[in-house]
């Protein structure tokens, strides 16, 4: 039983990468297609002569309270990134799950016309929904930077090469996790 487990976890270690890198794509589109409006001119938005102000520096050495209070923050703000550090990967990769899962169960009976099937075809049905919403969530990004623009620094070949890259990460990861999960005789209701 703890072998089945470990096996069902390793396997979904590629599905979690999988959908890191399927953000690291939407990341990266909404980046070089927001570029031109983060990067316009503001001025609009801003007053029209800054206000000088002068202030003279003064020098005081912080008091103990006020540096162990700092410290403990500190060691909070760490202990805070390390936990979701920790536990963001496993997160995303349950929520993609869910999201394809959940996109599956709508569109089964849509698919089979809302036709009275067995168990098992709709469960084939299902999983191929999964991999099809996969699939395009992979696609979609590629074609949205067909609208990209050139950046400064950064010409269409690199920004085509980020994009492929991203995407051929992904189809990889999700591969790597079906070809597993295929020969190790996982369920594919148990994959991510």
């Amino acid at each position: 039983m703890a072998w089945t487990s470990r096996r069902t976890t390793i396997i979904n270690i590629f599905g979690i990468l999988g959908y890191l890198s399927i953000i690291m794509q939407w990341l990266w589109l909404l980046v070089i297609v927001a570029h031109p409006l983060l990067s316009s001119n503001f001025s609009l938005f801003l007053p029209d002569q800054p206000v000088p102000s002068v202030t003279t520096p003064v020098a005081s050495t912080p008091s103990p309270v006020v540096i162990g209070f700092v410290i403990i923050v500190t060691i909070l703000i760490f202990a805070m990134t390390f936990y979701i550090l920790w536990k963001l990967p496993k997160r995303i990769g349950l929520q993609g799950a869910r999201a394809t899962k959940r996109t599956a169960t709508v569109l089964v009976p849509v698919i089979t016309h809302h036709k009275k099937i067995s168990k098992k075809r709709r469960l084939r049905v299902s999983y191929q929904v999964v991999l099809g919403s996969k699939l395009l969530l992979m696609c979609v990004p590629l074609v949205g930077l067909v609208f990209a623009q050139p950046i400064n620094g950064l010409d269409a070949r690199a920004i085509w090469t980020v994009g492929i890259f991203c995407g051929l990460c992904s189809f990889i990861y999700f591969g790597i996790q079906q070809l597993s999960a295929t020969l190790l005789n996982v369920k594919t209701s148990d994959l991510w």
